[in-house]
């Protein structure tokens, strides 16, 4: 049965309480809201559903990916190096400060998620809302 979690992070931003690290992608639907999920190693899925999104940046990104970190920050609180990955081919002349700039403080509440798949790849999302489901092992 599917079950909305509780969204919880370590102090490096981390996404806990749920399984993902080694599970593999099997949904990344983007349409009016993000739907991402991974197979966790336990045949469990953990989906995480992204709305309200105000920028994206996807890294080459390929059916199946090995999934190892879910990072999940508020925006205004988020370290310089994700507002990188989420601009990054954007940032202007005069600095990621100037453009990060642009989305506060009207997006210092979002949440800034990032999700990093082993070999590279990935994606990085500015978005206002976020749910984390869990579905465990049917066979179990």
């Amino acid at each position: 049965m599917r079950t909305e979690v509780e969204l919880k992070t370590d102090d490096a931003g981390q996404l806990c309480g749920v399984r993902y690290h080694d599970g593999y992608m099997v949904r990344f639907l983007l349409d009016d809201q993000l739907t991402f999920a991974v197979r966790a190693t336990d045949n469990g899925l953990t989906e995480l559903v992204l709305s309200g999104i105000k920028t994206l940046c996807t890294d080459p990104i390929w059916e199946s990916a090995i999934v190892t970190d879910i990072d999940v920050w508020k925006a205004g609180e988020a370290p310089v190096s994700y507002w990188k990955n989420l601009l990054q081919g954007r940032i202007g002349l005069q600095g990621i400060d100037v453009d990060r700039a642009r989305y506060m403080p009207e997006c210092a509440d979002f949440w800034l998620v990032e999700v990093t798949t082993a070999y590279g790849g990935g994606f990085t999302c500015l978005c206002e809302g976020l749910e984390v489901f869990s579905t465990p092992d049917p066979d179990c």
